[in-house]
């Protein structure tokens, strides 16, 4: 999603944390440097929501936020497909 300030978040909204949920996390985080460090798609941010009704205290107030999109990474290939 494209918040007010111009970076993008790459958000998973995930309940339960496994090992390879883990690795997932890493590999997004690695892959927002990347991009990060291109420096053509502006700045990016990864976050994970663990319990959906905490995800407007995550973004902050509601009307701070101009979504574009949202990444749900429900399972492995989500990100890669987007």
């Amino acid at each position: 999603m494209r918040l007010k300030n111009g970076k993008t978040l790459l958000l998973e909204v995930k309940g339960e944390e496994t090992d390879q949920a883990k690795a997932k996390h890493q590999a997004a985080y690695r892959r927002v440097a990347a991009v990060n460090n291109w420096g053509r798609l502006g700045v990016w941010e990864f976050a994970v929501c663990k319990d959906p009704q905490m995800l407007p205290g995550m973004l902050g107030l509601a009307q701070d936020v101009i979504v574009a999109h949202i990444l749900l990474a429900l399972r492995p290939s989500v990100i890669a497909e987007h």
